[in-house]
Parts: C-alpha cells; structure tokens; sequence
C-alpha cells in the first residue's frame, strides 16, 4: 500500500538527498583544496602556478583574484629586475668613466710635455714609464670587460661549486 511505502520513499528521499548534499560540499571542499593548493605553490615562489575550476564553482572568484595577484607580483617582479640592471649598467658606465679618464689624463699629461722636455733623457725615461703605466691600466680594463662578473643585462655568473672539506683538527 502507498502508506506503507511513504517510509520507504521518506528514506529513499533523504539518502538522495544526503547524497547530493555530499556531493556538493565534496565540490565546494574540492574547488576550496585546489585554490588552497594553488596558493602554497604561489607562496613557494611558482608564480606561474594556475589553479583550473569549472565557472560555476564556488571557488572561482578566489581562483581569479588568487591569479590576478600572481600576475600583479610578475610584474612587479620584472620591473624591479629591469631597475636593477639599470642600476648595474650605470655604476659599470661610472667605473669605466673614471679608469678611463685616469689613464687619458696620464697619456695627455706626457704627450703635452713631449714637445718641450724630450731630449731631456730623465723626461723620456719618466715619459716612458707613464705610458706603459696607462697602457696597462687600460689593457686591464679591456681585460676586465672581457670577462666580468656581471654582464651589463644583469645576469650573474654563478659561483663554481667547491666542494666541501673536512677540517682536520
């Protein structure tokens, strides 16, 4: 009879129900873990990372701010490497400006004097010492440039690995 099924149907109904209901916290729970794990890879540094859910998910609007914010650190991040380099570039330009400089002013300063003091022996020994003096000082700067530890893009060279050693005591 229909009043005896209506427990039957009661129970049937709320086992849907609860099963549906599962269903959906599991969802919310499952969208909730992937921004919760989408948000521990970003603080580990991934700023690439990407957290997919399905648009009707009730995690969605985090997921879209969470990535927005990564974007925003991204390119924070690259401005501040693109200032650095700058900065680099410009205190290598001071540096060579001033070493430079140093080593004209010595050549300019013989050259000058050649006019009126060479065929005074102790000029010409001095002269040549100074000249020598400057050319090296400019082959150490080539030298330098050659092989420097920053390139004027900012990339670092890393350090070669040593290995450990044990002190003995």
């Amino acid at each position: 009879s229909l009043h005896d099924a209506l427990p039957i149907l009661a129970v049937g109904l709320a086992l849907v129900s609860a099963l549906l209901l599962e269903s959906f916290v599991q969802r919310k729970t499952s969208g909730l873990e992937r921004v919760r794990k989408g948000l521990t890879a970003v603080v580990k540094g991934e700023l690439d990372h990407r957290v997919e859910l399905r648009s009707s998910d009730e995690a969605r609007a985090v997921a879209d701010d969470l990535h927005a914010l990564t974007e925003r650190l991204r390119s924070q991040l690259a401005r501040e490497a693109e200032t650095q380099q700058f900065q680099s570039f410009f205190r290598l330009s001071a540096m060579l400006t001033h070493d430079l400089k140093n080593a004209i002013e010595a050549l300019s300063l013989t050259v000058g004097n050649m006019e009126r003091h060479f065929d005074n022996e102790q000029f010409r020994q001095d002269a040549m010492k100074s000249l020598t003096g400057a050319t090296n000082k400019l082959k150490a700067l080539v030298s330098r440039l050659s092989r420097p530890m920053t390139s004027l893009s900012g990339e670092h060279k890393l350090p070669k690995r040593i290995e450990d050693r044990k002190s003995v005591v």
